[in-house]
């Protein structure tokens, strides 16, 4: 079987174009180590790039090769990732998968892979609808603009590929299909062999940015009964939001000696 993985190259997200080596989001980094492992299929990463960067390796493993488009910025969010399209569409008709997965709707990926005439799948990380709702974004912002790509593209999918029931729950009414199926996760945490100390009280690592939509403050509150009947530690990792949620998170956090951010 041959696949079409579209995805964001890190390099052209963080403006890394002298890294030789492409490098992705940890859940695409991870299902690319599964590929890896499965020498059945053949696996195509297609990305799409605003400046040449480092030259690349032709293959990220024996079954996965990397291809990096490069498009003007006049092809980007401006005309709706007309240039991205067009490149991946006709990268696609080179390539010949037998099926395209989008990753993610918050850029190009998705745009393109519904329309690269091909059969196509679509996994949803950020909601994009959603965050431009509940941060009342401007009109004609960036999240403005991708929520209403967004409810362009899940109805003309195949299918969409949900990490929580959350977000299957955000697409259903527009999706065709939807499956829901947990990020993959790098091998690398099979491998850790935890040995806490049974003396001491367990330590929960909540890690995420510090808004309403990931609600820490109702789960700090949950937690209270609980901390009154057993001895426990929170840890908070992550950017407190400039708003009275996250006034609110830190004041939560000072009230509760087992919390700490």
């Amino acid at each position: 079987m041959k696949i079409a993985l579209l995805t964001t190259d890190n390099r052209e997200h963080y403006g890394d174009y002298a890294n030789p080596r492409p490098h992705f989001g940890t859940a695409p980094e991870a299902l690319l180590q599964g590929f890896a492992a499965m020498p059945e299929l053949e696996v195509h990463v297609v990305s799409c790039l605003q400046k040449p960067a480092a030259a690349a390796p032709d293959k990220i493993a024996p079954n996965i090769f990397y291809h990096g488009l490069v498009v003007p910025k006049i092809g980007w969010m401006r005309t709706f990732y007309q240039g991205c399209i067009r490149a991946t569409r006709a990268k696609l008709q080179e390539i010949s998968p037998d099926i395209v997965h989008g990753q993610g709707t918050e850029r190009d990926c998705a745009i393109s892979a519904v329309l690269s005439g091909r059969p196509n799948v679509l996994t949803i990380h950020g909601n994009v609808r959603l965050v431009a709702q509940v941060n009342r974004v401007r009109p004609f912002s960036f999240y403005w603009l991708a929520a209403r790509l967004e409810t362009l593209t899940l109805p003309r999918t195949n299918g969409v590929v949900c990490i929580t029931r959350y977000t299957q729950a955000a697409v259903e009414s527009l999706a065709p299909r939807t499956w829901v199926v947990p990020n993959a996760v790098d091998g690398s945490f099979f491998d850790l062999r935890p040995a806490p100390d049974a003396s001491a009280p367990p330590i929960g690592l909540c890690v995420g940015a510090i808004c309403v939509r990931k609600n820490q403050n109702a789960f700090m509150r949950a937690l209270d009964a609980l901390a009154a009947e057993r001895k426990f530690k929170i840890i908070f990792l992550g950017l407190v939001e400039n708003s009275d949620y996250g006034r609110e998170f830190q004041r939560l956090v000072a009230e509760r000696p087992w919390c700490e951010h």
